[in-house]
């Protein structure tokens, strides 16, 4: 514990003072969580220009205090000319210099750059000092050409308007000359000569151990130094190593530090990182993506799709996102998609670094033009150079895979460098079969009278024939888009893992209830106009439905045209139909979308449109479509959308909504709920995860079926002599607690016996049974059944200290150190009953993860309560809101089995070591204990680590069908009308709590409890002698 003293137990990190284009790094994580495990600081603040993004980041986000701030406007203004070049490119920590003091001279504390490893705590004596700096080896100074003594600035420790502080800010400005530390730490030494008396400088061993040196790197990412005496953190000097091109000090480079080269390389820095690392068994397994576009929610056609299946694989898998554009158009990173992805990296067709393969396509453009058939193959296809994969093999070094996904067919090339020692599982959405498609698109170039491009497609549309024949068999699982496609591949090729993998959709709120019919009445056409199906779509509607619709209809209506591809629109369709808006690209459709009375599809060919059909039926719209635009969709005519076989129909359809526009409302109904039912965002996620004869995946339905799930039950005898006597010794320790109510929490009235009775009957489905006791053992349980272990208090206890235990609390702290406990356990109080059939999905599933179930009782916010219990709640909600900085009513988790993990239990004793060993102190209920049931539940669905998991809350409601909980008390009508209840819905789960308060040895009441018992579990387990 740090002791009070003129600097305060906070620091300071400083980090985004330059636009993020790569994720959080590991290393900076690990500067957070070693700052936390080591100093257990009462603060740690944060600050940033630019936020930080990625895994990483979202993991660091628990233990700081973020704060935007400004960049510095003197070094902003700065000019550092020919002669500071190479400084130039370090602006970053110019800013950085300054911002540091200031944030120091105002709030005091310990300021430590983020490429900084805390090893051991800070000596207390320091923080007694004004102002604390360490020393570096000599350095040269550029501007008085000389070599000089040097204090670096990387760790600082500052009493609040330190005298050193104030001084050093007032002359950095007029010392500044854009070389890298004349203002910081050259002006630092020179002030600590003539201010001797407001500084304190220690050794280098304290903070930079090893320096910036070939040596110094050496030592501390690739040899060994095991000694760590008299060292408070290390400074790593990332600058000199971080990027791969800059080699003068160190061959080392950012790629390589990763989790797997920390776990497994002996090296000095790996050494301390090591124990700092995020758990190991909280990881997901690594899966590689690679798409051709950026996925983004608000994109269209395959950026849109891949967002989807990106954000459900992110759920079950660390994701490494490789996007290899064909051309070099591509949209940019989007923020939601830099949150899924623990790793992303973008290979664009860069027409310098690939300048052979410009000359390449170019020559067989030439091929072309002269007809040679033989180079009518993708031109995507042919963008990806020998060159080009090695760099995106490159992008991911020392990452290993356990799948590797690939959107679609022509990304294959990028494959090769993977297979040859991969062992995991390999997918391919295709989403459309290619050769298919662009069969269709060749028809639709001759029907429109281009022979030429017709011949070309077609060509294309062989060369993929001949690759779906050759390449797919290499694949354990392909996925398409629809029911058509997985029949065509089945019936041409012999693969037998083809799964229907449906576009979906995010479902938006349904509009309020008001007049959606206004003046003028809009239509609305979107997608991707560079792609042919869209443009020749339009023009078909142009020229062959809007003249019947505009001379037969209302003169006020619109049509909005939304999408990329609109800029070679001919000038004289926007003059000749006035009743036409061209919006071009859009950043959200949504407004469109609702402002539509109705979505038009007139695609004659090819595909393409089908997601857009979808969200005109999450918002609610009606639809009009050709049959091909609406092919693969299980929706019928005049029930979901308006289908029309030809351009009379389509313009009739058009007119009849125009003129009687309620004639839509069941169509827009009916699609609504189409859209949910079969195509929100949730219905892919067991697609994607649930493998296909027996090959690998994560978190399978079959794996989980499989995994034994083991149950543990907590059991006193109140009754039992020696029981009594330790009990009494305990209550005359600790005289303030209260004994009322203890002889009914402790009373035996074989509820156990009765709740074996019901799990053997109703969850037979569970593993081995844990009793655990603190050595007491039912009369008539079978020792010797082989599910039954019972588990003394001294076995699952890190110390006697705290036995005899009277605290059902830190009992339940300490269920996952029971020997041989399965991963995921059911946890039972006797008096817990099974009601009827339950099974694991109950507790745990595929899509939603751990699932949990809640009263409708909200936790009080303030401790206040006479009641210890509901202060013990409170106050575990209170550590819950300063973990997570979440701030909202919480409710009561009900009285259930409930299903932990133990290793996400583990994690949480780590996390909370402090109070998990007070709680496990109590021997009997305090107000701050720690309630492990309601900590475990809103880590669930909280912390970072969990929220991607999609765990589940249900409310249970009291007398339900599925649930019903009962305080037994002197009342006997509401007793026997709550058992009378019980027997007749027959719930679920039920529990009857024992709060009869009675001298005599038996209560009527217990009786009748125990007769209820009997009626509804009359046949005795296995477990019973």
């Amino acid at each position: 514990m740090i002791m009070p003293g003129l600097i305060p137990n906070q620091f300071h990190f400083i980090f985004g003072l330059e636009k993020q284009r790569e994720p959080f790094h590991l290393m900076h994580y690990l500067c957070i969580e070693s700052c936390f495990q080591i100093n257990r600081p009462q603060a740690i603040y944060f600050y940033y220009h630019y936020e930080p993004f990625g895994y990483y980041w979202q993991l660091a986000k628990r233990r700081i205090i973020p704060e935007q701030v400004m960049l510095n406007p003197f070094v902003k203004n700065f000019r550092y000319g020919f002669k500071n070049r190479y400084t130039a490119k370090f602006r970053y920590a110019h800013h950085s210099d300054f911002i540091r003091v200031e944030k120091l001279l105002e709030r005091g504390g310990i300021y430590a750059d983020i490429d900084t490893i805390f090893v051991n705590p800070i000596p207390p004596v320091l923080f007694d000092k004004p102002f604390v700096m360490g020393r570096e080896d000599d350095t040269y100074s550029f501007t008085r050409k000389q070599v000089e003594a040097s204090l670096c600035n990387a760790f600082l420790m500052s009493e609040p308007n330190s005298l050193f502080a104030r001084l050093w800010l007032e002359k950095m400005p007029e010392t500044f000359d854009g070389t890298w530390s004349e203002h910081s730490c050259s002006l630092a030494h020179r002030l600590s000569m003539t201010h001797p008396e407001s500084i304190h400088i220690e050794p280098s061993r304290s903070f930079y151990k090893h320096m910036c040196t070939q040596k110094g790197l050496y030592t501390l990412f690739e040899d060994l130094d095991p000694d760590f005496s008299g060292v408070v953190s290390m400074h790593l000097w990332s600058h000199l190593w971080w990027s791969k091109k800059r080699t003068e000090f160190s061959h080392f480079h950012a790629d390589l530090l990763n989790e797997k080269y920390i776990r497994e390389k002996d090296a000095t820095y790996n050494l301390v990182a090591r124990q700092f690392l995020p758990r190991k068994s909280m990881n997901k397994p690594n899966l590689l993506y690679i798409s051709p576009v950026t996925p983004t929610p608000d994109g269209i056609g395959l950026a849109k799709r891949a967002y989807n299946n990106l954000k459900a694989l992110s759920s079950y898998y660390s994701i490494y996102l490789l996007v290899m554009p064909p051309g070099r158009k591509d949209c940019h990173p989007h923020p939601e998609v830099e949150q899924l992805c623990r790793k992303q990296k973008k290979v664009p067709f860069h027409p310098v670094k690939d300048f052979w393969l410009c000359v390449e396509l170019l020559i067989k453009k030439i091929f072309y033009f002269f007809g040679i058939k033989k180079y009518f193959q993708p031109q995507e296809w042919d963008t990806f150079s020998r060159r080009r994969i090695n760099r995106g093999w490159e992008a991911f070094p020392g990452t290993c895979f356990s799948i590797i996904h690939v959107f679609r067919l022509y990304m294959i090339p990028l494959l090769e460098p993977y297979l040859n020692d991969f062992k995991g599982s390999v997918q391919i959405d295709l989403d459309d079969i290619e050769s298919v498609t662009r069969n269709g698109i060749a028809k639709l170039y001759r029907q429109n009278g281009q022979e030429e491009k017709a011949l070309k497609i077609e060509s294309q549309a062989e060369f993929y024939r001949e690759k779906e024949s050759q390449e797919l068999d290499r694949f354990n699982r392909i996925f398409v888009c629809s029911p058509e496609d997985q029949a065509f591949i089945r019936s041409k090729y012999p693969y037998p893992h083809v799964d229907v993998l449906p576009n979906v959709i995010q479902i938006p709120e349904p509009e309020d209830d008001k007049e959606k019919h206004s003046s003028p009445f809009r239509f609305l056409i979107c997608g991707n106009f560079n792609y042919y199906p869209n443009t020749d779509g339009l023009f078909h509607f142009i020229k062959d439905i809007l003249p019947i619709v505009s001379e037969s209809g209302p003169k006020k209506f619109q049509i909005d045209v939304v999408g990329p591809g609109l800029k070679g629109m001919p000038k004289r369709l926007v003059d000749l139909n006035p009743w036409m808006v061209f919006h071009g690209r859009v950043p959200d459709i949504g407004p469109y979308f609702r402002a539509a009375d109705v979505v038009l599809v007139p695609l004659r060919g090819g595909g393409g449109t089908r997601i857009k059909i979808l969200e005109a039926f999450a918002y609610g719209k009606t639809v009009i479509s050709t049959f091909k635009g609406a092919e693969g969709l299980p929706v019928q005519h005049n029930r979901h959308l308006l289908l029309a076989g030809n351009a009379l129909e389509f313009a009739n359809h058009c007119l009849k909504l125009m003129q009687e526009p309620d004639s839509g409302k069941n169509l827009e109904k009916n699609g609504r709920e189409l859209a949910i039912k079969l195509f929100s965002s949730d219905r892919i996620k067991d697609i994607l995860c649930h493998p296909h004869g027996g090959e690998i995946a994560r978190r399978s339905i079959q794996a989980d079926e499989k995994e034994r799930i083991d149950v543990v039950y907590t059991w006193v005898n109140g009754s039992d002599p020696e029981f009594k006597h330790a009990l009494k010794k305990a209550l005359d320790q600790q005289a303030f607690i209260i004994s009322n109510g203890l002889d009914n929490r402790f009373r035996d009235n074989q509820e156990l016996r009765y709740s074996l009775r019901s799990l053997e009957a109703y969850a037979p489905w569970t593993g081995r049974i844990y009793l655990v006791t603190n050595g007491q053992v039912p009369s008539w349980l079978r020792l010797d059944h082989p599910r039954i272990s019972v588990i003394d208090h001294r076995s699952i206890f890190p110390d006697e200290v705290s036995l005899p235990t009277f605290n059902s609390n830190a009992i339940e702290l300490c269920l996952h150190h029971i020997p041989g406990l399965s991963k995921r356990f059911l946890y039972l109080n006797d008096d817990l009953f099974f009601g009827r059939q339950s099974t694991k999905n109950d507790y745990f599933t595929v899509s939603q993860g751990i699932r949990f179930y809640q009263e409708p009782i909200m936790i009080s916010s303030h401790q206040g309560s006479r009641s210890t219990l509901m202060r013990s709640y409170a106050y575990t909600q209170s550590i819950i809101e300063k973990l997570w900085g979440i701030k909202y009513q919480r409710f009561l988790p009900a009285h259930t089995p409930q299903l932990y993990d133990r290793d996400i239990l583990k994690g949480l004793e780590y996390l909370l070591a402090d109070e998990f060993k007070k709680t496990i102190g109590h021997r009997f209920r305090s107000p701050d204990d720690l309630i492990l049931r309601i900590m475990f539940f809103y880590y669930l669905i909280e912390s970072p680590e969990q929220i991607p998991k999609g765990n589940q809350a249900k409310f249970l409601r009291w007398g339900s069908s599925e649930y019903s909980f009962w305080m037994l008390d002197r009342n006997f009508l509401k007793t026997a009308g709550a058992f009378l209840h019980i027997l007749r819905k027959q719930p679920k789960f039920f529990c009857v709590n024992d709060d009869v308060t009675t001298n005599a040895p038996i209560h009527p009441l217990l009786l009748f409890f125990r007769l209820f018992l009997r009626v509804y579990f009359p046949r005795p387990s296995s477990f019973e002698k």
